[in-house]
């Protein structure tokens, strides 16, 4: 009995370790992480656990009755759900001087936050020529405008699926496509980094993916050229052009 006392300081210490790093975990706030959706500020988190998503309404202070209004009565069924920040965790933001504002720059963001590849590249392909790039993903991943601009289209089309259409400056547009769910109206004024709709698999589609399009007067372009580098595309997807 003795000799397993002495293990319970150990255990205790261990534990409060455990606890620690889950806190500083989650004070490891950077822009990409605070979104809006619905004009409410707060977080999409993947949830694979009640634990999970406990430990996450925790941590932002969130209301219940808030998460109901967001994401509906059975939110806790959903693969993806909206975490609203509570005003205290918002106060918590700025004084770690996390900014509340998207970058409106010019660069064009990555419409789905953590992808690990592009399974279909801009170009030649042999069901004929692929105007825009596949991202698979998972039902329900949110989806994020790549710049802002103001909803031309956000509806069902013939092949595309649920399809939310953006039209940005300098006449350039981008296309979302083969969506679950679409969360912007047609008309709506939406901010780079904004939550538009959900990864889905509606229209002519195989799986689970986004059918990403960017184009300027109507003319599609390779949206890699766009898009900021990312290791997780292949080289060869890069390189590939018109023709080639």
């Amino acid at each position: 009995m003795k000799l397993k006392m002495t293990f319970i300081p150990f255990i205790v210490v261990f534990l409060i370790f455990l606890s620690f790093s889950a806190a500083s975990a989650a004070e490891k706030i950077d822009n990409e992480k605070i979104q809006t959706f619905r004009g409410v500020k707060g977080r999409w988190i993947h949830s694979d656990g009640k634990d999970k998503l406990k430990y996450y309404i925790s941590v932002y202070g969130a209301d219940y009755s808030d998460i109901v209004n967001l994401n509906g009565q059975n939110y806790a069924r959903n693969s993806s759900i909206f975490i609203p920040f509570s005003e205290k965790y918002i106060m918590y933001l700025k004084e770690k001087g996390c900014s509340m504002e998207e970058d409106n720059g010019e660069q064009f963001l990555w419409p789905i936050r953590n992808f690990d590849r592009i399974t279909s590249a801009f170009g030649d392909r042999f069901r004929g020529f692929h105007v825009g790039i596949d991202i698979p993903a998972g039902k329900g991943i949110p989806i994020v405008a790549v710049q802002s601009g103001v909803v031309k289209i956000s509806k069902f089309m013939e092949g595309y699926g649920n399809t939310v259409w953006i039209e940005h400056r300098k006449n350039f547009t981008s296309r979302y496509c083969h969506a679950s769910e679409l969360l912007v109206k047609e008309g709506e004024l939406v901010r780079k980094g904004q939550v538009i709709a959900l990864v889905g698999s509606t229209g002519n589609s195989t799986g689970h993916h986004l059918h990403l399009e960017i184009r300027c007067c109507g003319v599609p372009l390779n949206p890699l050229d766009f898009l900021p580098y990312s290791s997780r595309v292949k080289e060869s997807q890069y390189m590939k052009t018109v023709g080639k």
